[in-house]
């Protein structure tokens, strides 16, 4: 069984608010619980258009409470690490891995592979809008988010070799938990 509560752009804080996904983790029996906060719900503040970042300490507590609520259910708890550019991709890698290692859950470096990837000039990971991913950015994440739970691809999964070189190479670099938040 496969269940989702994703309402676009929704925080750790908006969806513990709104009680659904802790119904939801509550109401059945789940292997894994992959928690994602929306991507562009970074603290911080904005001068003259400059892009400042402050310590999440808001979706750290929030990842503690419902990291805690999936494991009360006998699930493992998965981060889910959205995507970014310059500063707030780095933000967000730091985010995600620290709050997958002081909960003790696995880290979907998702924003990484996503990293690796658009470097390439065809890389076509998101749709018009620039934000959400586009069917080859889901089927990337997708492999991303199975890895993670289930090990890497293997050579003959239905992947092209650079997304299944970029998801080990993601995978491989993950657990490093000790980015310091990015510069102003």
């Amino acid at each position: 069984e496969a269940a989702m509560v994703a309402p676009d752009g929704r925080t750790l804080e908006g969806h513990r608010r709104d009680g659904e996904a802790e119904a939801r983790i509550a109401g059945a029996r789940w292997d894994y619980v992959v928690l994602q906060e929306g991507r562009d719900s970074r603290p911080g503040y904005s001068v003259n258009g400059e892009r400042f970042y402050s310590e999440p300490t808001l979706f750290f507590a929030q990842a503690a409470y419902f990291a805690a609520r999936v494991r009360e259910r006998g699930a493992v708890p998965v981060f889910f690490e959205t995507w970014g550019a310059g500063a707030g991709r780095a933000y967000l890698e730091y985010a995600y891995a620290r709050a997958a290692r002081e909960n003790a859950a696995r880290l979907a470096p998702v924003g990484r592979v996503f990293a690796r990837l658009s470097a390439q000039p065809d890389a076509g990971l998101l749709a018009e809008d620039g934000s959400h991913p586009s069917r080859r950015g889901t089927e990337v994440a997708a492999a991303t988010i199975a890895a993670t739970l289930f090990g890497p691809p293997a050579d003959t999964a239905a992947l092209e070799p650079r997304d299944r070189g970029a998801i080990v190479a993601a995978l491989a670099d993950a657990g490093d938990a000790k980015t310091p938040l990015p510069p102003r």
